[in-house]
């Protein structure tokens, strides 16, 4: 007999987890190589690694318990449990071997199809309720702009090295094309934590646009001059986050767009007027951004997609936890 199971409100910790461990394992310790003391180094790439690791347990982990929630869902048509299910099998399969070894290429391209897939099924669900809405348009907009990517990146190395020149060409114009929409994907979040009920985002939510306009700056310096050490680290943690493809525009636009999305998806966890399920989902879905790619953010995306769907389905209009009976 299984007890009944409270899927949502612990999302919001999900979401803090995983904006630790992007900041950390994948912008400070990398941005602080060289420029600390070695054993200062070594303690923070352990903790980086195990909070990754830990990470990747509890997206796995989260990602079943969801999966056979959302089975036992009534209001969902049986095709689309059962579509879903068999999507976030294919997530699990292809995301889970990232914990012993970097996946290939043409592995993560297949992730990104795969959950890109559950981000649109995630958001025709979410969509159709107005306090899931922001969920379902930042889903839609991460498949679009993942799919993009990965288009442009598969166009480039088609084109290789100026080989087929136009080729190459379509693959930058599309690869601006996917820039695009990550910044209306900032500008969504933006504007959607700017317009909450709250004296303390709508003084933070312009001072985060404010930081990562000053990250920007010193990443774009970073390529010119030498920076002083805490300068350094800062403009050397941003560009970790910039992903393939290069492409002919500022790296202080890109840097701007990649931090914004960080800091706006942690200041959102501040939020306590919003439901968990809502705060925590748009969290994962702003910090993992369009890198679907990339494991742990593919994971992200999955996650956010089945609980953006749960709680589209909330009968007490997100206010309250979903309580869904598991025993049968």
């Amino acid at each position: 007999m299984l007890p009944p199971f409270e899927p949502l409100p612990w999302v919001r910790w999900l979401g803090l987890w995983v904006a630790l461990a992007a900041l950390l394992g994948r912008g400070l310790v990398p941005g602080l190589q060289g420029l600390a003391p070695e054993r200062v180094i070594l303690v923070l790439s352990v903790v980086g690694g195990l909070l990754s690791q830990g990470l990747l347990l509890a997206l796995v982990a989260s990602l079943v318990r969801l999966t056979s929630v959302l089975l036992r869902v009534p209001a969902l048509p049986l095709a689309y449990r059962m579509g879903v299910t068999a999507l976030g099998g294919l997530v699990l399969g292809l995301a889970t071997p990232a914990s012993m070894t970097r996946l290939s290429p043409v592995f993560s391209g297949v992730l990104a199809l795969v959950v890109a897939l559950t981000a649109l099924a995630g958001a025709a669900q979410a969509l159709q309720v107005r306090g899931a809405r922001v969920l379902g348009l930042l889903l839609a907009l991460a498949a679009v702009g993942a799919l993009t990517r990965q288009t442009s990146q598969t166009l480039l190395l088609a084109g290789g090295a100026g080989a087929l020149r136009q080729v190459a060409l379509a693959g930058v114009w599309v690869g601006l094309g996917a820039l695009l929409v990550q910044g209306v994907l900032v500008l969504v979040g933006l504007l959607w934590l700017s317009t909450r009920r709250s004296r303390w985002l709508a003084v933070l939510t312009p001072v985060c646009s404010a930081a990562a306009m000053g990250v920007a700056w010193l990443a774009d310096l970073a390529l010119n001059q030498q920076l002083s050490s805490w300068r350094a680290v800062l403009a050397r943690a941003a560009q970790q986050y910039l992903v393939a493809p290069s492409l002919p525009v500022p790296v202080g636009l890109r840097v701007f767009l990649s931090v914004s999305s960080l800091l706006l998806g942690v200041l959102a966890l501040t939020h306590r007027r919003e439901p968990p399920a809502v705060v925590g989902s748009f969290a994962l879905l702003m910090i993992a951004g369009l890198d679907l790619d990339v494991p742990l953010c593919a994971l992200s995306v999955a996650v956010g997609a089945l609980v953006a769907t749960l709680a589209a389905h909330d009968p007490e209009t997100h206010r309250h936890p979903v309580r869904y009976d598991l025993q049968g």
